[in-house]
């Protein structure tokens, strides 16, 4: 059996991780497409004749479907499937996903998702004059120059499918694969996934409960460490005791 201090420390410690997890979750609650992170552990044995046991963090993310909210903007969208992403290219040219569908084009006539280079099916997609854009459920970019037929089609923005325990987090909500080996197979098209045009999804975190969690775990935290206080002054009385007895 551990002894009391060493198990206070260890829960103290899940609850300094879960607070970090839970105050990252709060500050990203307005941004579009985050998934929120979760804490799981994975068990490792210390002493395997005494079956004692010791937990290391491990990070994984609430895959639900945020809201679909209707924008009407034409260079907005989003990804219905759960595992579906938008692969964009970010300033070191390494490739990151998200699920930020809120694309703009920049002083170069590319198409980004918060000033990271949306990829095509060949490489950054670059978009010539036009009257009027449209992306189609497939990923299409298609324009029209004053005839409203969208007959154009400029390219296809790259939707791959990734399974999330595969993905790290980054920020703005980015994420990258752990494997870098798996990039040149990860990066192909999937044409299996579709989107929904002119909408946003909206984080998934359910705030009002991260909040009611981040204030229990505080409190929770303040708790042990009024235990090992009071332990502490326990053994000093003890200690004491002994001392005078002796």
């Amino acid at each position: 059996m551990k002894p009391l201090t060493q198990i206070i420390m260890m829960s103290s410690r899940r609850l300094l991780d879960n607070q970090e997890i839970l105050a990252n979750n709060i500050s990203n609650a307005s941004t579009t497409g985050f998934k929120a992170k979760l804490l799981s552990r994975n068990v490792i044995l210390e002493n395997r004749n005494d079956k004692e046991s010791n937990y290391l963090p491990e990070m994984t993310y609430d895959q639900t479907q945020g809201l679909f909210r209707n924008t009407s903007r034409p260079l907005d969208f989003s990804i219905k499937d759960k595992d579906g992403w938008l692969a964009v290219q970010v300033n070191n040219n390494e490739i990151a996903y998200t699920k930020n569908g809120h694309l703009q084009i920049n002083k170069n006539q590319q198409i980004c998702s918060q000033n990271n280079v949306v990829i095509g099916e060949n490489g950054p997609i670059t978009v010539p004059d036009y009257s009027d854009i449209k992306i189609l459920s497939d990923g299409t970019i298609s324009i029209s120059n004053n005839d409203k037929n969208f007959d154009q089609k400029i390219d296809k923005i790259r939707l791959v499918r990734i399974d999330s325990k595969n993905l790290k987090y980054s920020n703005n909500g980015l994420y990258f694969l752990k494997d870098k080996n798996q990039i040149n197979s990860e990066l192909k098209n999937n044409d299996n996934i579709n989107i929904l045009p002119e909408t946003l999804e909206d984080s998934n975190v359910n705030l009002p409960e991260s909040i009611v969690d981040m204030i229990s775990d505080s409190r929770m935290f303040d708790i042990y460490m009024k235990i090992l206080m009071h332990r502490d002054e326990s053994l000093q009385l003890i200690n004491k005791f002994l001392n005078v007895n002796n």
